[in-house]
């Protein structure tokens, strides 16, 4: 007859250890089944062409070439400021042209996008756009974003977006 010495926790730890191996493996079992699922994809300040109008909940004013004719108004700066969240800055030396601020955030926070895409800004003082560079006879409506919408475009738009199309 043979006489078997085993130590009192032989067992347990080799019961654990077969455990603790099978718990390790059933997390890259599980990530494998969850990436075959799909997932949202949100991309933002993206160059994809879309309407600031089809955003949802969002304050928008959206006005078009027929009523900026109606208002009389040669310059599309003097458009911009009937609107009560945006004023005029003046320009200053050495400047392009006039500077818009929507909600008062000033001329760097207000983004300018020209059929969906940004304007550049100038390269001067104060890096704005000047809205006058737009000929308002070309545009077909301007949507104006009045709130701040930096999540979506970047922090050139904190003030608002002014979408001119």
């Amino acid at each position: 007859m043979q006489t078997r010495f085993t130590s009192i926790t032989a067992q347990p730890t080799a019961m654990a250890l077969a455990i603790l191996s099978l718990a390790s493996a059933l997390p890259s079992a599980m990530a494998q089944q969850s990436a075959e699922e799909s997932q949202r994809i949100e991309v933002t300040g993206s160059i994809i062409r879309r309407s600031v109008s089809n955003e949802a909940a969002l304050p928008v004013t959206s006005i078009k070439a027929t009523e900026m004719e109606a208002r009389g108004n040669t310059e599309l700066k003097d458009f911009m400021l009937e609107l009560p969240q945006a004023n005029s800055l003046g320009s200053n030396q050495g400047t392009a042209g006039p500077m818009t601020s929507l909600r008062g955030f000033g001329p760097m926070r207000t983004l300018t996008l020209l059929n969906g895409r940004r304007l550049a800004k100038e390269p001067l003082t104060n890096q704005y756009v000047s809205v006058n560079v737009i000929p308002r006879m070309a545009l077909s409506r301007a949507d104006i974003l009045r709130d701040g919408a930096s999540s979506s475009y970047g922090s050139d738009a904190m003030g608002g977006v002014q979408a001119f199309y």
